[in-house]
């Protein structure tokens, strides 16, 4: 029995360090590391440098001087302005004519040259109706324009259109006979006059005439410069850090140790477990 509990604690013991392995492979041993290494950079500096730079230059100097000149020129101008004339014409004169009923007098075609103002005068022994009419309206009564209605008349009409001008007398309801009838046109004609002036006209000219003068001119310059120098310098760098080391093959190692330990403690409990025979 005495053997049993030894051998129990030796398996425990096994189990333990094998869990302690596993650990220290999951934590890790820390360390210290330390490198040292050289690196060479290039580096630079400005410099500024001054100079003085002299320069000979041919410096031209311009002067003017100006000449004016007068020049007449004589000229034609032609102007033209409208002028208004106007006349008085007759277009029609008529005397002792005998117009039947169902019948009518048709005058015309007049020209007119618009705008103009006709007027139409007449006289008879009986009532007339007087007309007048274009040439497009001159087949159809309804398109006639009525100037006077009676055996005497004066009327006047102003005409705005281009075309021929009729006149329709005409008598009411018996034969009449016309005393007199007279058609007069008073015309406005525009027209353009013309007028011819001679024009002197003064042009002043200005010339300017150009004198130059060449000199030679020295200068000094200062001249500031700067002065890129570059050289290289070494550097000498530590580098210290903490490391851990690899054990994973000490948790491999506790995991087997674990795995052995139990299958052997299990083997004990059963040993142990198990009644003493009665014959030994």
């Amino acid at each position: 029995m005495l053997t049993g509990v030894r051998a129990q604690l030796a398996v425990s013991t096994l189990i333990v360090f094998g869990l302690l392995l596993i650990g220290l492979g999951f934590v890790g041993v820390p360390y210290v590391s330390t490198s040292e290494d050289s690196v060479v950079v290039q580096t630079s500096s400005l410099r500024t440098v001054k100079a003085e730079d002299a320069t000979w230059s041919a410096l031209t100097e311009t002067n003017t001087v100006e000449v004016v000149s007068t020049t007449r020129l004589t000229t034609t101008i032609t102007e033209t302005y409208p002028t208004t004339t106007t006349s008085l014409r007759t277009l029609a004169h008529m005397d002792r004519m005998t117009i039947t009923t169902g019948s009518a007098l048709v005058l015309g075609p007049f020209e007119v040259n618009p705008p103009a103002t006709i007027a139409v005068s007449w006289s008879s022994d009986n009532r007339l109706e007087v007309y007048t009419a274009s040439a497009k309206t001159l087949g159809n009564r309804s398109g006639w324009i009525l100037l006077g209605d009676g055996p005497n008349g004066l009327n006047s009409f102003s005409s705005t259109e281009p075309g021929p001008i009729y006149f329709v007398i005409s008598p009411s309801a018996e034969p009449a006979v016309l005393n007199f009838l007279r058609v007069l046109a008073n015309e406005t004609m525009k027209t353009h006059g013309e007028e011819v002036k001679a024009v002197v006209l003064e042009t002043t000219v200005r010339t300017t005439l150009p004198i130059s003068t060449t000199r030679t001119v020295s200068y000094t310059t200062l001249l500031t410069t700067t002065v890129v120098e570059y050289f290289t310098l070494a550097v000498k760098t530590t580098l210290t850090e903490t490391r851990y080391a690899d054990l994973s093959f000490m948790t491999v190692m506790g995991s087997f140790l674990v795995f052995v330990g139990l299958l052997v403690m299990m083997l004990l409990l059963r040993a142990v477990g198990r009644p003493l025979d009665k014959s030994t």
